[in-house]
């Protein structure tokens, strides 16, 4: 597939003199963090989470032995992050699994080798187009790169790919289910491939080009997981290359597609450059109950099992699900079988001249499903 063509960074630097990080230390800042991680999840994204330990904040033993970054605008928090940092044996052993530590600690034999987990990553919203976010992973990379820490690891529901590969992040190993945070996907970013995230025009690029980079990780990484060669990444396939991938899955294109005739070829573009493709395995939850779903999926090979009020019916390549919540909240969506998908991020479908209901409508009359979304 074609690379894109090198894009400007467009991170908005311009708060950048009145936003500070800051490591919490002391008890009122961790409050303050667990508080703004339940206004986001619980309160803002209506995760089902129900592990949170006191009214309105959210926290779980994990806090205990990270580091806890906050971004502050004068007194306020306004963005988050919970840095891990162990050996993998020090991990909980569903979570080494998970990442593969122990396949990586074997291959450069050595059990004294140090993972980080980036977890819990919050911004309030009304601060997401600012540097907060870049300000706290910015931070968190001088962690990790002053004390040579090569994994960076961390989790995505699948309409966060598209921000996590321009970050730098790569995808590397199956699915998995964060009880109350649905289906994630494992990520991770190499800290010492600086040539990567120059290729992908990461803003931690900032960051990496002032040390000394060192590809051997990365080349010892791919051998290891070489499906990752495989996998279509975001920022290294062009719209046009997606495109022509989707209509050779489904054998018509985009546009012959219910619920995307009327759309315009150039939004089109749009949603597909801010779109990613990825795969699941037989038994991945896309939807569980009491967990809104407010992006699109577009089923491109495989099967699911979709369920709404008592009526269980199998979506085939061309179909699709989601699509700003307007699905009822007792549906329910499992992969019977290796699946790709496409997936299109709210923010996308809103900026679509033709409103995201009507598109689900137009899709629903075309699918005669027996609910709407």
């Amino acid at each position: 597939m074609l690379m894109k063509a090198p894009q400007k960074n467009d991170w908005n630097e311009r708060d950048s003199d009145t936003f500070k990080v800051h490591i919490a230390t002391h008890t009122w800042e961790k409050e303050e963090i667990y508080k703004l991680r339940y206004q986001v999840y619980v309160e803002e994204m209506a995760k089902p989470i129900i592990n949170h330990s006191a009214e309105n904040q959210l926290y779980d033993e994990l806090d205990d032995r990270s580091i806890l970054l906050y971004v502050a605008n004068d007194k306020t928090i306004i963005a988050t992050a919970r840095l891990t940092i162990a050996t993998a044996g020090n991990y909980p052993v569903e979570m080494a699994d998970i990442f593969k530590l122990r396949i990586i600690q074997n291959a450069f034999n050595d059990a004294t080798l140090l993972y980080s987990l980036c977890t819990k990553l919050a911004v309030r919203k009304n601060f997401r187009n600012t540097t907060a976010l870049y300000l706290i992973l910015s931070e968190i990379y001088k962690i990790l790169a002053d004390q040579n820490i090569q994994f960076w690891f961390g989790g995505c529901n699948p309409c966060l790919i598209p921000l996590y590969e321009r970050l730098g992040f790569r995808r590397f190993a199956p699915n998995f289910r964060d009880e109350g945070y649905g289906l994630l996907v494992p990520i991770v970013i190499i800290v010492n491939d600086t040539e990567y995230l120059h290729t992908v025009r990461s803003p931690l690029y900032r960051q990496a080009r002032k040390r000394t980079g060192n590809p051997a990780t990365a080349q010892k990484f791919a051998e290891l997981f070489p499906a990752v060669s495989r996998i279509i990444n975001s920022r290294l396939t062009s719209p046009q290359d997606l495109w022509d991938f989707i209509a050779g899955k489904l054998g018509k294109s985009l546009a012959d597609l219910p619920g995307f005739r009327k759309v315009p070829a150039g939004e089109l573009m749009s949603l597909l450059a801010s779109g990613a493709v990825f795969s699941c395995t037989p038994g991945d939850w896309l939807l569980e109950e009491n967990m809104h779903c407010h992006d699109l999926y577009l089923l491109l090979s495989g099967s699911i099992a979709v369920r709404s009020a008592g009526i269980t019916r199998i979506l085939r390549a061309g179909e699709r699900i989601g699509s700003s919540g307007f699905q009822p909240d007792a549906v329910t969506a499992v992969t019977l079988e290796e699946s790709e998908l496409l997936v299109i991020p709210q923010q996308s479908l809103e900026q679509l001249s033709l409103a995201p209901r009507e598109i689900a409508a137009t899709t629903t009359e075309n699918t005669n499903r027996p609910y709407n979304y």
